[in-house]
C-alpha cells in the first residue's frame, strides 16, 4: 500500500507540470524537478524525526516517487497526442 501511495504522490506533478509551460516538456527536467523534490520530502521527514515525526526515510520511496513523475509524464504524452490526433482529424472532417 505504501508503494502506491509514493508511486501516486508526484504522478500529478508528471501530468500538470509539462501543463504549466514549455520549458518543462523535457523528461530530463521533469525527472530532475522530481527527483528534488522527492530528495525534499525525504529530508524534511528526516529532519522531522529529532521532533518526534515516526516516518521513516528510505531511498526508495525517492526511487518510487521520481518513477511516479515520470509516469505522469507517460499519461501527458499519451493525452497530448491523442488530443493531437482528434484535432487533425476534426479539422480534416470540416475541411473534406
Amino acid at each position: 500500500m505504501n508503494t502506491f501511495g509514493n508511486l501516486a504522490l508526484l504522478l500529478p506533478l508528471g501530468i500538470l507540470l509539462p501543463l504549466a509551460g514549455e520549458r518543462f516538456r523535457g523528461l530530463k527536467r521533469l525527472l530532475l524537478i522530481a527527483l528534488c523534490l522527492s530528495v525534499s520530502i525525504e529530508t524534511i521527514q528526516f529532519v522531522m524525526r529529532f521532533f518526534g515525526n515516526p516516518r521513516a526515510v528510505d531511498i526508495d520511496d525517492v526511487i518510487i516517487n521520481t518513477v511516479g513523475a515520470c509516469l505522469g509524464y507517460g499519461v501527458f504524452k499519451v493525452f497530448k497526442k491523442l488530443l493531437g490526433q482528434s484535432r487533425e482529424v476534426s479539422s480534416y472532417n470540416q475541411n473534406g
